[in-house]
């Protein structure tokens, strides 16, 4: 990215933002990190299809990896990637030299050849391209670039195009398509939202998705959580699977579950399980014990469950 915009983007968030010149210098810092980052996926991303275009061949970036960046930038920025490309300007800067490098790859290094161009790619460039989205994941969240327009309709369309695409997304975004079937409404970017239709049972689909492809305790516990709006029975099981797997929050809510059908015995046991170094969590936990002492059940039992 040039000086030139990066003294524009300075500029722009002076003025939009009216924030104070510390403020600019970490707001600068983290903008060139993320210009840095996208900037060279984009530049892999176009060196891909260049080579893809001469060769005619299918070659390109992951899209799994092209979309984990979109959910990221739409979190962080409030910007897609197409968008913050656009915004930084990158592909007219660098068609050139996507072109030089792309040519350069054909003649030296795979000569058009599948298994070499995929080689290359594995070894080579997957390597870098993986350490800049994981440098991604760990910047924090820049505010005022301006804002982006979205209607209902472009916002429920990017979630229709979302779900007809789930292995190439990553798990935190079929997480967040997820919610959203839970709770009918979709967030694109922090600030660009719409009403979906509700759908638990498509919203457990995909939840059940995550839990064959990562068997995450996290994952089956958020599973428990919404299958219980439809069969207590295997909910139950969900969360007893959690438990099972040393997750807190299973175990907390295990130990409510049994303390609400007055099975003393079994709910100390899945309390006295719990070992983290969450506060809240280690509250909750001496919470609910002292609510069984003082009132026999804990306060949020209804009906032999726990809300």
């Amino acid at each position: 990215m040039s000086i030139r915009r990066l003294i524009r983007l300075v500029v722009f968030l002076a003025i939009c933002g009216q924030v104070t010149a510390s403020e600019n210098d970490v707001r600068l810092a983290q903008l060139r990190v993320y210009a840095e980052v996208v900037g060279t996926i984009r530049f892999t991303e176009k060196v891909a299809d260049y080579i893809s275009k001469k060769c005619q061949v299918s070659f390109s970036v992951p899209p799994i990896v092209i979309n984990s960046v979109d959910y990221q930038l739409r979190r962080k920025l409030d910007y897609s990637y197409v968008e913050f490309i656009n915004f930084l300007d990158v592909d007219t800067q660098s068609d050139g030299e996507a072109e030089d490098v792309a040519n350069m790859l054909i003649e030296q290094v795979t000569a058009c050849k599948p298994a070499e161009l995929n080689k290359w790619y594995t070894t080579t460039i997957a390597p870098v391209v993986n350490v800049h989205v994981e440098k991604l994941s760990g910047l924090g969240f820049v505010f005022g670039l301006g804002r982006i327009n979205r209607s209902d309709n472009d916002i429920k369309t990017h979630f229709q195009n979302k779900l007809n695409r789930l292995r190439d997304l990553s798990n935190e975004e079929i997480r967040s398509l997820a919610n959203a079937l839970e709770s009918g409404v979709y967030s694109y970017t922090n600030s660009s939202h719409a009403q979906v239709n509700k759908d638990v049972e498509h919203a457990i689909t995909l939840r059940q998705y995550l839990v064959e492809q990562t068997d995450s305790a996290d994952f089956v516990y958020q599973l428990a959580g919404t299958m219980a709006r439809v069969d207590k029975s295997k909910a139950l099981e969900y969360y007893k699977t959690a438990a099972e797997k040393g997750y807190a929050k299973a175990q907390i809510w295990l130990g409510t579950y049994f303390a609400c059908n007055n099975k003393k015995i079994d709910a100390l046991f899945w309390l006295n399980k719990v070992n983290t170094d969450d506060s809240e969590e280690s509250q909750m936990v001496d919470l609910i014990q002292l609510e069984m002492q003082d009132l026999g059940k804990p306060a949020n039992c209804y009906k032999d469950w726990v809300y």
